[in-house]
């Protein structure tokens, strides 16, 4: 029987822009110490420890003899700031406000005409340009979140659309146990 062994250890590397990492990379590049030496003791790439320091940097201005002199430093604060703000603008912006005129056309064609969500995407390709457009996912999508006037309980196919459950996996024995068992057979020839 073979067995396999992973040589590969598992690194557990902490989330390096957690409160308390960014203050310890801010205290310790303070002290001196350099990416390399800061990213050892946490666990982590060098290239990590600079981006979070180059995300974190702070331009100030100081007076100093009646001169303005420039500086950069690292500031917790401002690197957690700039992470939260960097998190809240790197997703897709949604499409729901700019196909408000689709969506109110949908409604209308679905009201009058009785038009399903599929139809009535497939007929607007050459009325609305793309980005005036949601495609059939979506607007299922935005159906279900209950945004429109139309319901789930208002689109008769998908009422009539039988879900199936997933069925639990079944394990599998080994080539070992099935042997056991099959030599417990009995023969009764």
């Amino acid at each position: 029987m073979y067995k396999f062994y992973h040589t590969t250890s598992q690194r557990s590397a902490p989330n390096v822009f957690c409160k308390t990492f960014v203050h310890k990379i801010a205290a310790w590049h303070s002290e001196g110490m350099s990416n390399r030496q800061i990213a050892k003791k946490i666990g982590v790439a060098p290239q990590t420890i600079h981006n979070e320091i180059k995300r974190g940097e702070l331009k100030q201005v100081k007076l100093i003899n009646g001169k303005t002199h420039y500086f950069t430093g690292y500031n917790a604060e401002f690197a957690q700031n700039m992470y939260q703000m960097n998190r809240l603008n790197c997703h897709r912006k949604e499409k729901f406000p700019k196909a408000r005129a689709f969506l109110s056309f949908f409604v209308h064609l679905f009201k009058t005409k009785g038009y399903s969500p599929d139809a009535t995407v497939a007929k607007c390709h050459s009325l609305f340009a793309p980005e005036e457009m949601v495609s059939t996912t979506t607007l299922y999508k935005i159906i279900d979140d209950q945004r429109l006037e139309v319901r789930n309980i208002d689109l008769e196919m998908k009422m009539k659309r039988c879900i199936t459950k997933k069925r639990p996996e079944k394990k599998s024995e080994s080539i070992g146990e099935k042997h056991r068992r099959a030599s417990s057979f009995c023969d009764f020839s």
